[in-house]
């Protein structure tokens, strides 16, 4: 198991509050066996601020916000390829009305790219059952490519017509 870096800035009124790299490369001396993070990016997401897709890894209680208008993409780019073969995603943990665990997706596609362009399935999930908001739910599969990008491909969420939110996701190898 490799420990990942997240390589991101938050930054608040153009000043830089915390850069994580720096202060993880000083903690730990096992760069060797570091993934190091890039740049997320996806498709679509709410207006609203702590929505965007890097908020299912800063460990805020955030979590990503978009409309339930399907396909839709979440896709993450790493500094050096790796061959992923565990993925995990944890639903919303509160919302109104107690429809968290609703929105999250219950049909997608977790796939890995060299580029970024050419796409190859790496898991199929055709009926995620959550229960219940906060709840982790992990999937193993066999890869051995390593791949610099990698991609959760959304094609259903679990019944909300209006949102689709994952809190947070694990991609390890």
């Amino acid at each position: 198991m490799r420990l990942h870096l997240y390589n991101y800035k938050l930054t608040y009124s153009g000043l830089l509050v915390l850069t994580l790299t720096a202060f993880l490369q000083g903690l730990f001396n096992y760069k060797e066996d570091v993934i190091r993070f890039a740049s997320i990016t996806a498709s679509h997401q709410q207006p609203f601020p702590d929505q965007g897709p890097e908020e299912m890894l800063n460990g805020r209680g955030s979590m990503w916000h978009a409309p339930a208008k399907f396909p839709l993409w979440v896709q993450f780019k790493y500094e050096k390829p790796f061959a992923a073969t565990q993925f995990a995603m944890k639903s919303q943990g509160t919302s109104p009305g107690g429809s968290e665990y609703k929105r999250v997706p219950s049909e997608f596609i977790f796939q890995g790219s060299s580029e970024g362009k050419n796409w190859k399935d790496l898991l199929r999930v055709d009926n995620a059952k959550y229960e219940f908001g906060d709840q982790w739910k992990h999937w193993k599969f066999n890869n051995n490519v390593s791949y610099k990008y990698y991609r959760i491909f959304i094609t259903g969420n679990s019944g909300d017509g209006g949102l689709t939110t994952i809190q947070k996701v694990k991609i390890e190898n």
